[in-house]
């Protein structure tokens, strides 16, 4: 029988970051995963901002993973077919499995990985468990009202989400306008927040640099 501190099932980016991190603190780890590296998936992510770019800086990994994603530094906004603000932004963007499988690269020897096809004890009990448990009801009740609104404030046609869209065309334009005229309101966040949410706008993002010549926060 293998013995180990921690036992890490499932490779993804939650469990590779973990990985990582666990190797180099010298913590006796194994991390379990039926894939040698991440399979192709047709998903991609984002890293933006200050305060998250800082803390994935403190993961040691986030070398490994800017080297492959794509660097974003200005996301134009537009809506009702007009182009209302091009707003500084310092975004990486990357396929999610190139970002899990950077993330595995920086995992150290130390840590064993065994490829498991098949796990045994998740029975129905266990996986009712998993599923009632009331931080993650919480969290997917969260997420789903979160998804409904962005689809609500799209295309939705009640009285409501229309003045929503036109409220949200006034604000950019207004943003727009005072980033041509001054230059002062180059700064991030924006005043109306993360450029690119899905729930504010609809934006394209322009490349402006390369990952290889942006730094990271200092941790």
């Amino acid at each position: 029988m293998r013995y180990t501190d921690i036992a890490i099932i499932g490779g993804g980016l939650a469990g590779s970051t973990a990985a990582a991190m666990l190797g180099r603190a010298d913590i006796s780890t194994v991390l379990i995963d039926p894939h040698e590296s991440y399979p192709a998936d047709f998903r991609v992510e984002k890293l933006s901002g200050q305060e998250q770019l800082g803390r994935f800086s403190r993961t040691g990994i986030a070398e490994s993973v800017l080297r492959r994603a794509t660097f974003a530094g200005e996301n134009w906004i537009a809506r009702f077919g007009r182009l209302l603000d091009k707003a500084p932004s310092r975004q990486f963007n990357i396929l999610y499995d190139s970002l899990v499988n950077a993330g595995r690269d920086e995992i150290p020897a130390s840590v064993e990985r065994i490829c498991a096809k098949a796990m045994n004890g998740m029975d129905a009990d266990k996986i009712a468990a998993f599923y009632a448990d009331p931080v993650k009801r919480d969290c997917d009740q969260w997420a789903a009202a979160k998804a409904f609104d962005f689809r609500s404030v799209s295309i939705a046609t009640s009285p409501y989400w229309t003045a929503q869209r036109s409220a949200r065309f006034m604000a950019w334009s207004s943003q727009g306008l005072l980033r041509r005229l001054g230059g002062a309101f180059h700064r991030e966040p924006n005043f109306l927040g993360h450029s690119s949410s899905s729930s504010s706008s609809s934006s394209s993002s322009r490349s402006s640099s390369s990952p290889s010549s942006s730094s990271l926060p200092s941790a």
